[in-house]
């Protein structure tokens, strides 16, 4: 009996070790580790942290994952989101031995090729999540399809010191919100003071529109004021097109597509409501305004009573 008893002992301890040994070793870290948890094509990606990476910069959320799942593969994802919800940007970097590859959203129309879901961020606590699918390319032919969650307990705070120029429609018909910004002032004649001066704000959305506020004077100046602007007016006009052409991927830029632009006829009220202080978001002075405008192309209407509020800093 003893020995029968030794003898099932031995085989059970047998079965244990050879069972452990037969254990593949976990490569999967705790997803509750990573900001962003995806799939390519249907397929988890899931591997140890490498790293990290958020913040909250001039109201971009630019969210960063990467993992390693073995010592010759490994992947990064990262997600820049407005703070409303809008896309602007999704870069996808894979490396398989010796094989890198960078996939990502068409230029300046990752809302066209991007869709988000319930989507939530807490401004006071820096909470943020939200569901995402879309595709990413190398080119037409090389792409990837992506979805996922992103989910991140504390978003860190970066001071925005940039010049600020932000704009998101509110009108149902209509959406426009910027992903980037920039002005420039432009003074004419050879004697002080100049005969003309033009301080022109330039945004683009996430969806292949472009929107330029072009004024007489700066924001700071126009506090409660309302003024009527027309595409034929010098000293205010607001310029809108909307690019009809193909992707362009990497280093391929919309300047050098003029004949894929389709501008409109503009016509409407810039109404500057009041200035604030912004320290929280270290940007200083900021000036709050509408813009109400309708569309026309060659006579025809194409959007009318468009609502678009707006924020921006002086360029003084």
């Amino acid at each position: 009996m003893k020995d029968t008893f030794k003898l099932l002992s031995t085989v059970l301890f047998a079965c244990i070790v050879l069972s452990s040994c037969q254990k593949k070793p976990e490569l999967f870290d705790d997803e509750s580790k990573m900001n962003i948890v995806f799939f390519e094509d249907d397929s988890p990606v899931r591997g140890v942290v490498k790293y990290n990476h958020n913040q909250d910069h001039c109201g971009q959320l630019r969210i960063v994952t990467a993992i390693q799942d073995n010592e010759n593969s490994s992947a990064e994802l990262e997600i820049t989101i407005l703070t409303n919800g809008e896309i602007v940007n999704v870069v996808y970097k894979t490396s398989h031995s010796s094989n890198f590859q960078r996939y990502q959203a068409p230029n300046m129309e990752a809302g066209k090729y991007f869709d988000i879901k319930n989507f939530d961020y807490n401004q006071s606590t820096k909470n943020l999540s939200f569901d995402f699918e879309g595709t990413v390319y190398v080119d037409s032919t090389d792409t990837k399809r992506i979805r996922g969650k992103v989910n991140v307990a504390s978003v860190k705070q970066i001071d925005c010191t940039s010049l600020i120029f932000e704009a998101r429609s509110i009108s149902e018909d209509f959406k426009f919100s910027s992903i980037s910004s920039n002005s420039s002032r432009f003074v004419s004649g050879p004697v002080l003071p100049p005969p003309y001066e033009n301080i022109k704000y330039h945004i683009r959305s996430a969806k292949g529109q472009y929107l330029s506020l072009q004024m007489a004077n700066d924001i700071s100046e126009l506090v409660g004021q309302e003024i009527n602007f027309s595409t034929e007016d010098e000293d205010y006009r607001v310029i809108y097109g909307e690019y009809y052409g193909p992707m362009l991927f990497g280093n391929d830029s919309y300047r050098s597509m003029d004949q894929y632009w389709k501008y409109y006829q503009t016509n409407g009220k810039i109404k500057v409501i009041a200035k604030r202080d912004d320290p929280k978001q270290s940007r200083g002075v900021i000036y709050q305004g509408m813009i109400t405008m309708n569309l026309e192309y060659a006579g025809t209407p194409y959007r009318e009573n468009i609502e678009i509020p707006f924020e921006a800093s002086s360029t003084l």
